[in-house]
C-alpha cells in the first residue's frame, strides 16, 4: 500500500495496478471449468516485475523516514521480505519432503539389478502435503525410475508402450507401487494386500506399498500377476478409479497376440490427469 501510494504519477500507478490486477481479475470473472478454472501460481509471473517495483518504491519511501540510516533501513527491510518468502518456501518443501518419496525409492533401490519396475496408481490427497491433482500417484513409477537407475522401467500405463516388453524373453522379477491417501484406503490396502499368493507388499512411510514378485517369471507372467494386483487394490480402494487405465491396457497386452491401441496425450497418459479421457480436438 506504502508503493501505491508513493507512485505518484498517473502512469506508473496506473502500470502496476493494471499488471498485477488483470490476471486476478481475468480468472476470477472469465467463465471456465475444469483445468481452465484452476488459478495457478504461473499466471502471476509476467506480473512479478510490476509487484517487484511497487514493493521496492514501498521499502524506499520508509528508508528516507530514517535519514541517515536510510541504506541500513532499506536492507533492513529488504532482509525481512526475504526472509518470509524463505520461509514459507522452506516449509512448503518440509511438506512435500514429508510425502515420502525418498523411503519409497530406497526401497525400491534395494531390489535386484534388472528387476522390472512397472506403473504406479493411487489416490490423490491434499495439495503440497500428499500425491495430489497436480502430481498425481500415477506419476509416482517415474519419479522413482529416474533414481532407481539399476532397474528396468515399464511404464504400462499405456499398452503401446509395454508392447516390446511383453514379446520379449527371459525371467525377472516385478515391482509395483501403490499409493494410499487416506489412512481408510491405507488400511484396506494392507489387509487385501495381506493374502497375496505370488507376491509380497511391503508398507512404507504408511501410504506406499511396495509389492514385488517372490520369484523370476516370464514377460507375460508379470503382466498378468500385475492385472491380478491392480485388481486387488481396485477391490480395496473403490475410489482409486485410475487404476481401470492400467487393468484397460494389461487386457490389451495378454491379448494373443497382443493389441494395442494408443491412448492419451501425444500418446501419454500421464499429461492429462483425468479419467475417464476428455476428448480434444487434439487427440
Amino acid at each position: 500500500m506504502v508503493g501505491l501510494v508513493a507512485l505518484r504519477r498517473g502512469r506508473e500507478l496506473a502500470f502496476c495496478t493494471i499488471t498485477v490486477a488483470s490476471p486476478i481479475v481475468f480468472f476470477s470473472l472469465v467463465p471456465a471449468s475444469g483445468d481452465s478454472a484452476l488459478f495457478f501460481d504461473r499466471y502471476m509471473i509476467p506480473a512479478t516485475p510490476a509487484f517487484m517495483t511497487v514493493v521496492a518504491t514501498g521499502c524506499l519511501v520508509l528508508a528516507r523516514w530514517a535519514g541517515g540510516l536510510r541504506l541500513v533501513v532499506f536492507a533492513i527491510l529488504l532482509a525481512g521480505l526475504v526472509a518470509i518468502e524463505v520461509r514459507y518456501d522452506h516449509n512448503r518443501l518440509d511438506r512435500q519432503h514429508a510425502i515420502g518419496l525418498d523411503a519409497v525409492t530406497l526401497v525400491v533401490q534395494r531390489q535386484s539389478a534388472g528387476t522390472v519396475l512397472f506403473g504406479s496408481t493411487g489416490t490423490s490427497g491434499a495439495f503440497f502435503s500428499s500425491l495430489d491433482y497436480g502430481h498425481p500417484p500415477n506419476l509416482l513409477d517415474r519419479y522413482v525410475s529416474l533414481r532407481a537407475r539399476s532397474l528396468d522401467y515399464v511404464d504400462d500405463d499405456s499398452c503401446e508402450r509395454a508392447l516390446d516388453f511383453v514379446r520379449g524373453a527371459g525371467r525377472r522379477r516385478g515391482v509395483w507401487l501403490f499409493y494410499a491417501a487416506a489412512a481408510g484406503e491405507e488400511a484396506a490396502a494392507r489387509q487385501a494386500f495381506a493374502r497375496l499368493q505370488g507376491a509380497v507388499a511391503d508398507e512404507v512411510h504408511g501410504n506406499f506399498f511396495v509389492v514385488r514378485s517372490r520369484r523370476a517369471m516370464s514377460p507375460r507372467a508379470l503382466v498378468q500377476l500385475g492385472r491380478s494386483l491392480r485388481v486387488v487394490w481396485r477391490r480395496a480402494v473403490p475410489l482409486n478409479r485410475r487404476v481401470d487405465e492400467l487393468l484397460q491396457a494389461d487386457r490389451q497386452l495378454l491379448r494373443t497376440p497382443p493389441s494395442c491401441k494408443p491412448y492419451g496425450d501425444l500418446g501419454d497418459p500421464g499429461i492429462s490427469p483425468h479419467w475417464p479421457p476428455i476428448t480434444t480436438t487434439h487427440q
